[in-house]
């Protein structure tokens, strides 16, 4: 575009209505403008080429060097806009400008170059984490020896600068936008905060700092003696940033230790420090990772969204910031006048299928333990809660990879009645069963004998499940798990739906017989996430398989349509799952208020210890309210994770 232009333009100076020879003049004006331009597009951040081609190649390089670091200039494109002309003086406000500027004393300053011409240009800066600038400028030429060459002057870069003064930038960040409930009820919110800085100057008593550190505000005070040690004396270095609640609690102590300084702020927070936290996420300062997924407007001095929904919806939650390109005087940084404006466009919020009640249930259920629940509406696939322990640990609840035990064999019994399983059916239940030399077993080593496929169901008899898995097809368990989501990856698979990263589990094919049997109690190389295993629970108790879903309205992932069950199926399941919770492992959610509550509970066997260590799963179903709880280490199923389900169901009635 900028080559064409050029032709178009010198092909008119080259050509006159009498035919008169070309005026070599413009040719080399032309020239010189758009060699000077496309040196300094080719590399704004390093302007020696540029600044080569002037007539003070030093003053030129400091001021465009000046303009790319003051104005952060990551890009820049500038191309010649028509014919050259005589050059304009300084204009009367560019005078009034740099006199009041201190630049030069009032009066004419030094006249222009003699056959000073003025080639006009357009450019378009793009300033870091602000936006584009795109003005009109003029390339002042004059003649030296056989050609032209650019003058070094202010106007050159931009034609309200003069000596006395320098363009400066401004940017604001509008109001970070919340997270809301289901019922608009905000998640996260600013919030005020108060940061705990010191000033090592001043840190005059460290021994009663080291107290305050360690036993007041509980931060790590040998890390803290370190840090004072490399700073400048007088610089404030941050110790904590707390709640304002939570500050008015300690002030006292904190003022009274030297040195010590208490800043207010805002944060994006959650209404107390480890609510919802692994699903929700966190507002940091940035770094190089966060910064590179926080989008074109985001900038290092920022706090961004590090995990969760803050970190997939930083965008639309952060918005766009605001500011100004301004002219300045250049002694005092004194504005004189703003030359261009950006508009900040506010966070939107964003709406989700959680439930501030829900989720606040959910958090005291699980106690801080380390595991995950999830809480599903059967009725819609919406995620009512979804709570991690412990709290600044990973989310658990949508991402966790665990071997889902004896839950699974929701799954398996699927692909059983499937192939003609009758509930009634009899089918043994040894202490043990042998597959290539592998021996599995039953927790705590009971057998059942002969009995009805249902009691085996609702005790959990892995032998009696490894034994049936032996005549199941490769393919049957990936079959049977896709028709609750489980393990597919696709727009139908149960974690495509959130909006955020969530696993939806793995259920490969299984060729070989040792690979069925362990697949069909949960084990082997089957994993599933709890989100996973409470969508397993909520397609059973409703019959029909709705993706999950976390976030609402404009932001939401496009919708996949509801995938029944066969009825038959569907009620067969529900009776075997309301058996574990009269008849078998499952009598933790017996006594509930409220409808008849179902369940299948599993105990996940996981690493190479003898014995192994175990995951305690359960997921359940009341209502219209589905729960997946997993506690890592957590013991078995029904002793454990049991007790955990049925105080959150309580808690919802």
């Amino acid at each position: 575009m900028l080559a064409a232009g050029l032709a178009l333009l010198l092909l008119a100076g080259c050509t006159g209505d009498d035919g008169a020879s070309p005026e070599p003049s413009e040719d080399g004006a032309l020239a010189a403008a758009t060699a000077y331009l496309e040196a300094w597009t080719g590399s704004p951040d390093d302007p020696a080429a540029a600044a080569a081609l002037t007539d003070d190649p030093a003053a030129a390089g400091a001021l465009l060097e000046e303009v790319a670091g003051t104005l952060r200039v990551d890009g820049l494109e500038a191309e010649v806009t028509g014919a050259s002309t005589g050059a304009p003086p300084a204009t009367p406000a560019a005078r009034a400008q740099g006199d009041a500027a201190g630049a030069t004393p009032p009066g004419t300053p030094a006249p222009d170059p003699e056959g000073l011409r003025a080639v006009p240009f357009r450019a378009a800066l793009e300033l870091r984490s602000l936006g584009t600038w795109t003005y009109d400028g003029t390339v002042l030429v004059r003649p030296e020896g056989d050609g032209w060459t650019v003058h070094a002057d202010p106007r050159t870069v931009h034609p309200a600068l003069t000596e006395g003064t320098r363009l400066a930038r401004l940017r604001e960040l509008p109001a970070r936008a919340p997270v809301l409930d289901a019922r608009g009820r905000p998640l996260m919110q600013v919030r005020p905060v108060v940061e705990v800085g010191v000033q090592p100057q001043r840190a005059s008593d460290r021994a009663a700092l080291r107290r305050l550190a360690s036993e007041v505000l509980e931060v790590d005070a040998d890390a803290l003696e370190e840090r004072l040690a490399e700073a400048d004396p007088l610089q404030v270095v941050p110790v904590i940033t707390l709640r304002e609640e939570a500050y008015r609690e300690v002030e006292q102590q904190v003022r009274d230790v030297p040195g010590t300084i208490a800043s207010p702020g805002e944060r994006t927070l959650a209404p107390t420090p480890d609510f919802g936290r692994g699903v929700l996420g966190t507002v940091r300062p940035a770094t190089a990772e966060t910064l590179a997924e926080a989008g074109p407007y985001a900038s290092e001095v920022d706090d961004v969204g590090t995990t969760g929904l803050q970190r997939a919806y930083q965008e639309r939650l952060a918005g766009r910031p605001g500011g100004s390109v301004r002219l300045v005087a250049r002694e005092d940084g004194e504005p004189v006048r703003v030359l261009h404006r950006f508009r900040a466009e506010p966070g939107r919020p964003l709406g989700t299928t959680l439930d501030l009640d829900v989720q606040a249930a959910a958090e005291a259920a699980l106690g801080g333990r380390a595991g995950g629940v999830v809480v599903v509406r059967p009725s819609t696939g919406a995620v009512l809660a979804a709570a991690s322990g412990p709290a600044d640990g990973p989310d658990r609840a949508l991402a966790g990879q665990y071997p889902p035990g004896s839950t699974f064999k929701v799954v398996t019994t699927t692909a059983l009645l499937q192939r003609g399983l009758d509930p009634d059916d009899v089918v043994a239940c040894p202490g043990e069963a042998v597959v290539e030399g592998k021996a599995f077993t039953n927790v705590d080593g009971f057998a059942l004998g002969d009995v009805p496929f249902r009691t085996d169901f609702a005790e959990s008899c892995n032998t009696a499940f490894v034994g049936l898995a032996e005549d199941l097809p490769a393919g049957a368990l990936p079959g049977a798990a896709a028709l609750y989501g489980l393990g597919v990856e696709g727009p139908a698979g149960v974690a495509s739906g959130l909006g955020l990263g969530a696993y939806a589990g793995s259920v490969p094919a299984q060729p070989e017989p040792l690979g069925r049997a362990a697949a069909s109690i949960g084990q082997g190389t089957v994993l599933a996430s709890p989100l996973a295993m409470a969508s397993v629970a909520a397609t059973v108790a409703d019959g029909t398989y709705r993706r999950p879903s976390l976030v609402t309205g404009d932001a939401a992932p496009a919708a996949v349509p509801p995938r029944p069950l066969d009825p038959g199926l569907a009620r067969t399941l529900r009776g075997l799952m309301r058996g574990v919770v009269t008849g078998g492992s499952g009598g933790a959610l017996a006594d509930l208020p409220g409808p008849p509550a179902i369940a299948k509970t599993g105990t996940a066997e996981y690493g190479t210890e003898v014995p192994p260590r175990t995951h305690a799963w359960i997921v359940a179903a009341q209502g219209d309210l589905a729960v997946a709880v997993v506690l890592e280490d957590g013991g078995s199923g029904g002793r454990d994770a049991g007790p955990v389900a049925a105080d959150l169901l309580r808690r919802l009635r």
